[in-house]
């Protein structure tokens, strides 16, 4: 997987040890940086780490394609 490693534990806002990754689903990231409004971050993975007690989703894309899309 690109990018660094998401940490499994403890969920950054309640400090529960019950987080589970993932990957999100496919999708556009849309940058608010005026150079990237015509272009969108597609196909790359963005990982996910969900906390199953208070529901707190963080959320890391790859930063190379992020770099990538700026230029």
């Amino acid at each position: 997987h690109p990018g660094a490693a998401m940490p499994t534990s403890p969920c950054p806002a309640c400090k529960s040890e019950r987080v589970e990754p993932g990957v999100l689903g496919s999708s556009a990231l849309w940058l608010d940086k005026q150079s990237a409004l015509s272009r969108a971050f597609a196909g790359a993975e963005v990982k996910v780490l969900a906390c199953l007690d208070c529901g707190h989703v963080q959320l890391r894309a790859d930063p190379e394609r992020l770099r990538q899309l700026l230029k």
